[in-house]
């Protein structure tokens, strides 16, 4: 990391300490892409996606932030968010970061230009404009993606289209919950779930004695898949697991933590 930028960062902290911060809401969706070709990858299938900046004007502007869209497979979805950032302060011209937080999966906040900072809407973890972890519970850097970009009309960057781990078969029912990924884990794990109809739905965290430990997630959720990671490094190694109730249905997977 250059002087510059390790200035500017320890400047954000001084800033957190003494709560000198202001964030935008996270924005509606703008846009829905299709991958323009599939590469095979050992995680997956990756996709290449590839946006027209005339198509984007907020893009055109620095802090220009448009949130987009990825559909995966069968419904499954990724929403990502995209942001025009000076390229003489991060390197490049556009960061490209998945929209939920690497702490508990919450949503992120556009980056707020006066203070450079994208900032959590759950627990408030503070990140740079690259995604870079800056404090808060998250304790790590948010998911971005590689960008290709050279000035010119179309920006380029890469997403996973399909992930091994998710049951096609499961897409088409009411409602579905995957198979936890890594597990056993360590520090963190990733859900799959989903719903085909708008509803109220609780996803939570049990022990072996049935108690919740966590609510992952609970409340009106929009139709459609989403993966969501979450934070297990706090937790004891042992077994618990993940349980979804939909309306009056209810599905369980097992979680095991080794640390």
């Amino acid at each position: 990391m250059s002087e510059k930028a390790n200035y500017r960062r320890n400047f954000l902290k001084g800033l957190l300490a003494i709560g000198v911060i202001s964030t935008t809401c996270p924005r509606k969706l703008l846009a829905k892409i299709e991958p323009e070709k599939l590469v095979s990858d050992p995680k997956g299938i990756l996709g290449i996606y590839k946006l027209k900046l005339s198509d984007y004007p907020k893009l055109a502007t620095m802090w220009g932030v448009v949130r987009i869209e990825i559909p995966t497979i069968e419904g499954a979805k990724t929403r990502v968010v995209i942001t025009r950032i000076p390229k003489d302060s991060y390197g490049v011209d556009f960061s490209v970061i998945l929209e939920n937080c690497t702490h508990q999966g919450r949503p992120i906040y556009d980056v707020n230009p006066e203070t450079e900072i994208i900032e959590c809407s759950g627990h408030g973890s503070t990140f740079d404009p690259t995604g870079t972890y800056i404090a808060g519970p998250a304790n790590k850097d948010l998911e971005t993606y590689k960008i290709t970009y050279d000035g010119g009309e179309y920006l380029e960057f890469e997403c996973y289209f399909f992930d091994p781990k998710t049951d096609v078969s499961e897409q088409n029912s009411k409602y579905f919950l995957n198979d936890i990924y890594p597990n056993p884990c360590d520090d963190f794990a990733v859900i799959g779930y989903g719903i085909s109809e708008s509803n109220h739905l609780d996803v939570d965290l049990i022990d072996l004695n049935g108690f919740i430990i966590r609510s992952i997630h609970s409340g009106f959720i929009e139709s459609g898949s989403y993966n969501l990671r979450f934070n297990t490094s706090q937790l004891n190694t042992g077994t618990y697991f993940v349980k979804m109730k939909y309306l009056n249905n209810e599905k369980i997977v097992k979680l095991l933590v080794a640390h």
